[in-house]
């Protein structure tokens, strides 16, 4: 078992120094489509409507693949994740009551696939991006600005931009001294 493996499974068992065995707990990994790639290296055993087991060292996992996964109640989360929209909106309408009590990023996904739709590929980085936007939309100039040294803001001034809004009088004193 790999060592995210085996610090979850220390977290979860009640007494550390008698842990879970090891036989209930699986490692799965999730792909939205069928790992073409990864079939052409290893074996994949087929185990189910879009489930495939493979050999890694001593270890064995289970590989879903969202897009194959059947319509049914057990696997509503991840249809949410499948790419395909019809499967996401039922998947989505069929949670929605349950979204109070899952993160506020999660519910940004599920909103996003849910209402707006999906017509073409949405990247985990473009997702991090458009949340970074929302979130700076939300801050006051005070708070973007906080931490920024007057140095780096004031790089990025021209002199024009710099001398804007100061009182003739001022500058005139200050190019006296």
């Amino acid at each position: 078992m790999a060592a995210h493996g085996v610090n979850y499974r220390k977290s979860i068992s009640p007494d550390r120094n008698q842990l879970l065995p090891e036989e209930q707990f699986r490692m799965l990994a999730a792909s939205m489509r069928f790992p073409r790639r990864l079939a052409e290296q290893v074996a994949l055993q087929p185990r189910g409507p879009g489930a495939y087991d493979v050999q890694w060292g001593t270890d064995t996992i289970r590989i879903l693949v969202l897009r194959e996964m059947p319509d049914a109640e057990q696997n509503l989360v991840w249809n949410l994740f499948s790419s395909d929209p019809a499967r996401i909106t039922v998947a989505f309408q069929r949670v929605q009551p349950q979204l109070q009590t899952w993160s506020s990023i999660l519910n940004d996904l599920l909103a996003y696939y849910g209402l707006e739709g999906m017509v073409m590929p949405y990247t985990m980085e473009q997702f991090e991006h458009d949340v970074q936007q929302r979130l700076l939309r939300k801050l006051t100039p005070e708070q973007r600005l906080e931490g920024l040294p007057p140095e780096e803001l004031l790089a990025r001034l021209s002199p024009e931009q710099r001398l804007a809004g100061l009182p003739l009088e001022l500058i005139e004193n200050y190019l006296k001294q």
